[in-house]
């Protein structure tokens, strides 16, 4: 059990009910595969088309692009997700070839279907800023055209994803099936790491330069160890540990791990180069949003914008001359651009009406929640309302955990969906007593 102080002197227990880990619940959802420009999700407003930037990073014409398109072939939303992919809502069957040839227009469609399901690669968006980062883009190219061989990547799962990261504690908020940190202690080399359950197994380090080689021989192995729909965490799951071992020793050595360090995004931030962050409101913005985010990177950046995991956006090259207006004109779009002390962070999926999946609202209820919560909070803390019981916008546990199903709401404390799901029905209203008045157990 973990106590919180709350304003006025009560306290808060943060307990996740006790469950039985290795039951599954009847109402909970599996997660279904991930929707693209050529294999787009039907979902209650119409057909969801995610786009993925090229390395997490888009140009100001690429987002005025992407803007008309969301007016012309959809309802003009579009959400940021948080792996930090953009996703285009209520596109229609009529809609959708227009959409797609403005996509492949702009650099951000991939030719064909069987390219698009090639693994995703992340590269942290500090790479070039922050001075504690090692340079990342030599090894994100090698990566780059590693995935792209099919005879190693056709059979991996469409949620496959690589992570290169300079070792920022951004990397930690995704979770990659193969995980590359360049290591500060050791200039030129790498630290590979797999999943294990809610940790990783790291697994060595070797130069940078060998990176693509140390990655295609984990490939090797989990396609001669595990059946379809691969996943790099199965090779633990399937014993293959000794084999792993054998299969990377002439590639890796060991090495001590380095820590994350931590970082802050929001607002000017300087470094190698100058940026400016900021977080939108549940990841979602309408197009007229995206056309002043477009604005901002021109007039005030280099014209470049970084999608960052989080549901958050960075500028590169800003000149602290242009601090104050830069945040003032962000924070008159309702953008947020600094963190008050405490912070309560609000995450909340699309939720009904526009998620089929959802059995309630969520956004606005997300809010309303929040402000009974934010008044008595002295220590940071996130709030989660999920429309349904597989959680698309949050991956682990918060601080509170709302869940809405068939048969009622569920609440949970420092829980996942998951586990909140597994929890008795309540009605809204005894959530609303239970959040508005204190302590609570």
């Amino acid at each position: 059990m973990r106590l919180r102080l709350l304003r006025g002197g009560a306290w808060l227990c943060w307990q996740a009910d006790v469950v039985n880990q290795n039951a599954v619940h009847p109402n909970v959802m599996r997660r279904g595969f991930c929707p693209g420009v050529w294999a787009p999700l039907a979902s209650g407003d119409g057909l969801l088309v995610r786009v993925r930037a090229p390395r997490g990073r888009l140009e100001a014409n690429q987002i005025r692009g992407l803007a008309r398109a969301a007016r012309t072939f959809g309802n003009g939303i579009i959400e940021l997700t948080r792996r930090a992919n953009l996703q285009l809502r209520g596109v229609s069957s009529s809609s959708l070839p227009g959409l797609q040839t403005e996509l492949l227009r702009l650099q951000l469609a991939c030719p064909s279907a069987d390219v698009e399901r090639r693994p995703a690669l992340w590269v942290c968006p500090l790479d070039g800023l922050d001075p504690r980062c090692p340079p990342l883009e030599p090894v994100a190219e090698a990566l780059e055209s590693l995935l792209a061989r099919p005879e190693l990547t056709r059979d991996l799962s469409d949620k496959f994803s690589v992570l290169v990261s300079g070792g920022s504690a951004l990397s930690a908020e995704l979770a990659g099936d193969v995980r590359v940190q360049l290591l500060a202690a050791r200039p030129g080399w790498a630290e590979l790491s797999i999943p294990d359950g809610d940790s990783s197994q790291p697994l060595g380090a070797c130069r940078s330069s060998e990176v693509g080689k140390a990655v295609a021989a984990l490939l090797v192995l989990l396609g001669a160890t595990v059946g379809e729909h691969k996943r790099m965490r199965q090779l633990l799951v399937a014993g293959a540990g000794a084999r792993l071992s054998v299969a990377l020793a002439p590639l890796l050595e060991p090495t001590p791990g380095e820590a994350t360090w931590p970082v802050e995004l929001l607002g000017f931030q300087s470094g190698r180069r100058h940026w400016f962050g900021f977080e939108l409101p549940f990841g979602s913005l309408e197009a007229p949003g995206w056309e002043e985010v477009a604005d901002l990177a021109e007039r005030f950046g280099s014209g470049e914008v970084r999608l960052l995991p989080g549901r958050a956006l960075l500028l590169p090259d800003v000149h602290e001359i242009h601090r104050p207006a830069l945040a003032e004109r962000a924070a008159a779009a309702h953008f947020i651009v600094e963190r008050p002390t405490p912070w309560l962070r609000l995450v909340a999926c699309s939720g009904a009406p526009a998620c089929r999946a959802a059995h309630a609202e969520t956004r606005q209820l997300a809010s309303e929640l929040g402000s009974l919560v934010r008044a008595r909070l002295l220590e940071d803390a996130t709030l989660h309302v999920s429309g349904c019981e597989k959680g698309c916008a949050w991956g682990g546990a918060a601080d509170i955990t709302l869940v809405h199903g068939s048969d009622g709401s569920r609440l949970g404390w420092g829980a996942t969906v998951a586990q909140t799901a597994r929890t008795a029905a309540l009605g809204l209203d005894a959530i609303r007593e239970r959040l508005g008045k204190g302590p609570f157990a």
